[in-house]
């Protein structure tokens, strides 16, 4: 990703290789930073549809924050995934936006579950590219784009929210490089979930 005036685009290929060198702890760290800040769009599908369980994923995601922080690993790690998994929004007659942005932000966290229990940037990398992902779409219908035309795909790229989710995973993503000791880590990883708490507010995908 660059930055500066240029337009950021999503490289998960240059993302994973820049989580790569980073513990493995951090990595869990980003993934959870990514999930946190989707996690009011599931908050809102539940209280939309009467659907999903958010206080356990609330649970769960505070669980891998632990684990990042230095605490344990979620107890029995595949049963957990499995039942992540089974809070995806089923594909059906009563899919919405809401649904899409739920999808993505429990997918989110479902990554940042296996990246506990495999250590591999890619599932870190899948994390960003949900919240990345979430930020395009919404992009795309608010703007009512035709990619048949000219400059569409640059439109949707250069909206704020989608600008402004890149540049924090940028800036997640230097931060965890640049930590030096295991006392940085622990303060990096509660000042990046605080972060992400407050700029789930900023995550705005509004499907009212």
């Amino acid at each position: 990703m660059a930055v500066g005036d240029k337009i950021l685009r999503f490289d998960e290929a240059r993302l994973k290789g820049d989580l790569a060198p980073v513990p493995a702890r951090l990595r869990v760290a980003f993934a959870c930073a990514c999930a946190q800040r989707q996690f009011d769009a599931y908050i809102r599908y539940c209280q939309q549809g009467g659907k999903g369980d958010p206080n356990y994923l609330r649970k769960v995601l505070d669980q891998v924050w632990e684990f990042a922080a230095g605490g344990q690993a979620p107890l029995d790690l595949d049963d957990t995934i499995e039942r992540c998994t089974g809070l995806v929004p089923e594909e059906d007659d009563s899919w919405t936006a809401a649904s899409a942005y739920a999808d993505d932000a429990v997918s989110a966290v479902i990554y940042a579950l296996r990246a506990c229990r495999e250590g591999d940037p890619q599932e870190a990398a899948w994390a960003a590219r949900r919240a990345y992902e979430a930020t395009d779409h919404y992009a795309t219908n608010l703007l009512d784009v035709n990619f048949n035309q000219r400059g569409a795909e640059e439109a949707v790229l250069g909206h704020p929210l989608v600008q402004n989710e890149l540049n924090r995973q940028h800036r997640d993503v230097n931060e965890l490089v640049s930590a030096s000791s295991a006392k940085r880590e622990r303060e990096l990883i509660s000042a990046l979930r605080n972060r992400a708490v407050q700029e789930a507010k900023l995550f705005t995908l509004d499907t009212d």
